[in-house]
C-alpha cells in the first residue's frame, strides 16, 4: 500500500503483469513492454534485422547481434555494403522471439557507428557474437537504443 492507503504501483509492466494487471496495451491488444523488457530481450542475442539505405535504396539484412550494455553490437566484414550502410547512420533494428509468456518483438531506431580500435573492439571482441565468416577483416558497429519499442503477444493457452 502506498501513502494515499491505495495499492502500490509496480515498478515496471513486467512486475504489473506478474501482478495480474494487464498494463499498457496497444491498440491490437498487445502488452507494450517498457524500457527495461526490451533490454532484458535483447540480452539474449541471437539472430536480427537491421534495416539500411544502400544506394538511395532501403535494404533489410540478417544479423548476429549482442547487446552491450545499453547498445546492440555487429560484426561486420570491412568493405561490406553493411559495413558501408552503418557510418554514423541512422538504422532500424528487429529482433522477435517466443517464450513462455507469449512472443515478442522489440524495435530501434538508432545511430549505428563504427566501435574505434582499443578498449571498446577489445570488449567487442569477447562479446558472445558468431561471425558468420572466418579469416575475414571485420569491425564491430555499435547501434544507440535511445528510440526502442516492443511489444508481447500474450501465449495461447
Amino acid at each position: 500500500m502506498n501513502r494515499t492507503g491505495g495499492k502500490a504501483m509496480p515498478a515496471t509492466r513486467t512486475e504489473a503483469r506478474k501482478a495480474g494487471d494487464d498494463g499498457d496495451l496497444d491498440g491490437a491488444g498487445l502488452h507494450v513492454l517498457d524500457r527495461a523488457d526490451c533490454l532484458r530481450l535483447l540480452a539474449r542475442g541471437g539472430i536480427g534485422r537491421i534495416a539500411v539505405t544502400a544506394g538511395a535504396l532501403p535494404m533489410i539484412l540478417p544479423v548476429r547481434y549482442a547487446l552491450d550494455s545499453d547498445r546492440v553490437v555487429l560484426c561486420v566484414g570491412v568493405g561490406s555494403t553493411l559495413d558501408q550502410a552503418t557510418h554514423d547512420a541512422v538504422v532500424a533494428f528487429e529482433v522477435d522471439g517466443s517464450d513462455l509468456g507469449g512472443d515478442w518483438s522489440v524495435s530501434i531506431v538508432g545511430v549505428a557507428r563504427p566501435i574505434p580500435d582499443g578498449d571498446e573492439s577489445d570488449r567487442a571482441e569477447v562479446l558472445p557474437l558468431p561471425r558468420w565468416w572466418l579469416g575475414r577483416p571485420h569491425r564491430f558497429i555499435a547501434v544507440s537504443t535511445e528510440h526502442m519499442t516492443g511489444r508481447r503477444a500474450p501465449a495461447w493457452p
